[in-house]
């Protein structure tokens, strides 16, 4: 496999690469490292172990393993070591991911710190978890739609959320407020439902939000990334400018892909304070961040340097940070 690279797309100049040059970088086997995500000190990603084999992490991998680090200790662990697993996602000890095999997809957990672990959904065409504590919910296809699901790991109680014979994607949680995309036949509008009252309701059109205590954000289909506060009901935007994409949040802490410079890196801003700043300090045309997730003060995303995608991590008060190594 070969990748054919602009150099200057004023001049149409082309550089190719072999991929198995890539792969194997300064004489050493590189084992992509995708989907991060993080929760207090401890991080999660999926790792891709390729012996000798020039493949990238989308072309039939060998082993696609899920595992964690804590950043503050350098304890390290893997959740799960078998291949078909996709976008894992932690709270507190506990990780949920998507597990493909035999041609069904399933939403499996594990609590790493006690090793107990089980299926979430029995189902196949389940995908996108994301859990707060206990609570998972998920993505789940039947038939010609897709909806979203909720399920308690401590309690067993659990449902579908969105209505029936609609199409739902991409839900987040944090406590009992859940919100999700449903695609309305013309647009996206941003739902959400609390799960303790029972109450619903249409936020905004947009799509990929998050959700953080009474914060949530989303981005809009012109790519301008806003939050709503539940407390006062008010919406704004985070910052000026277009191509913002996927945010995350944390607290009173967006990070999220902006493109505004042309370049794609990671950027957050403080909505208490108001200050902005840049996640992935190098930005250079053979750079570029995205699909961050933060926790607290530490930011984790994916970083790409003209071969397989690492997983970095920084933190935006201390500026501390680097690539996480397993």
């Amino acid at each position: 496999m070969t990748l054919i690279l602009v150099v200057n797309s004023a001049s149409a100049a082309t550089k190719t690469i072999n991929a198995s040059k890539i792969i194997k970088m300064s004489g050493q086997t590189l084992d992509p490292q995708e989907n991060p995500d993080i929760s207090g000190n401890i991080t999660v990603y999926r790792k891709t172990v390729y012996p000798g084999t020039p493949y990238w992490a989308e072309e039939d991998p060998i082993v696609s393993q899920i595992v964690w680090k804590n950043l503050a200790t350098g304890q390290k662990g893997t959740v799960s070591s078998t291949t078909g697993n996709y976008d894992p996602r932690i709270s507190g000890n506990i990780v949920v991911w998507q597990h493909i095999a035999s041609g069904q997809s399933s939403i499996l957990w594990k609590n790493i710190a006690t090793g107990n672990s089980g299926k979430v959904s029995g189902n196949y065409k389940a995908y996108n978890p994301d859990l707060s504590g206990t609570k998972v919910v998920w993505e789940q296809e039947i038939g010609k739609y897709q909806y979203i699901y909720w399920k308690d790991l401590a309690t067993g109680a659990g449902g579908r959320l969105s209505a029936l014979s609609t199409t739902s994607y991409d839900p987040a949680i944090s406590g009992n407020k859940v919100v999700w995309e449903q695609w309305t036949g013309s647009k996206f509008n941003i739902k959400y439902k609390n799960l303790a009252t029972g109450t619903m309701s249409t936020l905004s059109s947009g799509m990929n939000s998050d959700i953080s205590g009474n914060l949530v954000v989303w981005q809009t289909d012109n790519a301008i990334i806003y939050y709503k506060n539940w407390g006062n009901g008010h919406i704004y935007k985070v910052c000026p400018g277009l191509y913002q994409y996927r945010p995350r949040i944390s607290g009173s802490i967006v990070v999220w892909e902006d493109y505004t410079s042309g370049k794609l890196s990671v950027k957050w801003k403080n909505l208490s304070t108001g200050k902005v700043g840049l996640a992935n300090w190098q930005n250079s045309d053979s750079q570029f961040g995205y699909e961050p997730a933060i926790s607290g003060n530490i930011v984790v995303w994916q970083d790409w340097k003209e071969h397989p995608f690492y997983v970095y991590w920084k933190n935006i008060f201390t500026g501390k940070g680097g690539r996480i190594q397993h």
